[in-house]
């Protein structure tokens, strides 16, 4: 990839990440672009350039130091603490993927403690074990243990516990590991937010298989949360577990995008105003 080409996809990572409030990552990208553009001499008004990058980052030092504050004091209301327990129950038969979603959903509210804890849990778990790690790494950065998060990381590196791809992820987390070309190669982008899907069914007559439109109670990462009522029997029983979705619509506040998704979970609530309604969990998978 061309240093050009380099420079316009990570501003425009930079830039996405920003606008959805994920200042962290931005601050990332901004710090890796600034590293890109002091390694080439070449670039015209180079020096402008850089001060201009460098205030961008610290627009985003007051933005993080701004949500940080306010995650000093955010906690679960009661309402929140109820959503949580009901759509991502914590029991010996929840699956390890939704435990994987609890956590993330605990870390993004700022209970970075209890977030520590599980994805701690997690990471003995093989198959969520490089999600987890991720999960565990942004966790520590923004619970203000970097010294804590490095050391893991390198404990990690000696071990041979992550494959080199989620561990190159995990060192561009923690600030001053990675060079900036390391960073460079980490593009991996995450999903936008997702405000309802549009679905259509598969072995259903053409004439019959209009999509069908769910809202999204929440979303962690790229597994969406959908409540569907106990009246729509035939729904809830044609999506079954594992189901592939390949024809699927998501919808955002910035833009509506074809995906395609599995069904990870679903089962039916059975406390609060929706009791007797299906809570069925859906991972975008592209």
């Amino acid at each position: 990839m061309q240093v050009k080409e380099k420079f316009q996809a990570i501003i425009k990572e930079a830039r996405l990440y920003s606008s959805q409030g994920l200042y962290d990552e931005a601050r990332i990208r901004f710090e890796t672009l600034a590293k890109l553009v002091q390694s080439v001499e070449a670039i015209r008004n180079r020096d402008s350039l850089l001060a201009d990058i460098r205030d961008r980052i610290a627009e985003l030092d007051k933005k993080i130091a701004a949500v940080s504050s306010e995650n000093e004091v955010r906690t679960f209301t009661a309402k929140e603490s109820d959503l949580v327990n009901t759509l991502l129950p914590d029991t010996e038969e929840t699956p390890v993927e939704m435990r994987l979603e609890k956590a993330k959903l605990l870390a993004r509210y700022g209970s970075y403690a209890a977030a520590i804890a599980l994805f701690s849990v997690l990471i003995r778990k093989k198959e969520v074990r490089d999600e987890a790690a991720i999960g565990l790494i942004t966790a520590m950065v923004k619970d203000g243990k970097e010294k804590d998060a490095k050391n893991l990381v390198q404990k990690w590196e000696t071990q041979g516990l992550l494959p080199e791809k989620h561990l190159a992820r995990c060192k561009n987390l923690v600030p001053g590991m990675t060079s900036g070309m390391e960073a460079v190669e980490d593009n991996e982008m995450e999903l936008l937010p997702v405000s309802s899907v549009g679905i259509r069914l598969e072995n259903v007559p053409e004439d019959l298989n209009e999509q069908i439109d769910l809202d999204v109670s929440f979303q962690s990462g790229n597994l969406v949360s959908l409540i569907i009522s106990s009246k729509d029997k035939k729904l809830i029983d044609d999506l079954k577990v594992g189901l592939r979705l390949n024809d699927m619509r998501c919808y955002s506040p910035v833009a509506v995008f074809r995906s395609s998704g599995v069904v990870a979970s679903k089962h039916q609530i059975d406390a609060g105003p929706k009791k007797g309604d299906w809570c069925l969990n859906i991972e975008i998978k592209s």
